[in-house]
């Protein structure tokens, strides 16, 4: 145990340990069945004090692919639709190759992005997992051997 750096109470504890404590997971399945249709369920349900969610772990860092391509698939469509209603074969070329541009251009953009972004979360973890919280005056402070 670590000693707290703001009130000097030794009655300390990591997060990593709290988060584990105050965190439940359970897990349902099942069938559901009605006249014209039958299917299988499973969800996962996650029960949490507020202080997990206060002290929850940084998140890992998601990418936006799917959102580019929707919006260059959307973009090419309203363009042919255009390009359709001026019997426009070079609006609908350029509509085409744009899109794949910005496909291309986006996905690019975005794994660099995700990348910058798993090195600060790569720090933020570690830290997390050495990060204290003392149990009587709340501060979150990270232990340090001296």
């Amino acid at each position: 145990m670590f000693k707290c750096n703001y009130c000097g109470s030794r009655n300390t504890r990591k997060l990593s340990a709290i988060y584990d404590e105050q965190t439940s997971i359970s897990y349902e399945s099942g069938t559901i069945k009605g006249t014209n249709f039958r299917g299988r369920f499973n969800n996962q349900i996650i029960h949490q004090t507020n202080l997990a969610r206060q002290i929850a772990p940084p998140t890992f860092p998601q990418g936006r692919k799917l959102e580019i391509i929707v919006i260059a698939v959307t973009s090419f469509v309203v363009a042919l639709i255009i390009a359709i209603f001026l019997h426009s074969a070079i609006l609908l070329v350029a509509a085409f190759y744009g899109a794949i541009a910005f496909c291309i251009y986006g996905i690019y953009k975005d794994f660099r992005e995700v990348a910058e972004a798993k090195k600060i979360y790569q720090k933020r973890i570690n830290e997390w997992y050495k990060s204290y919280r003392c149990s009587h005056c709340g501060n979150v402070f990270i232990g340090q051997q001296r």
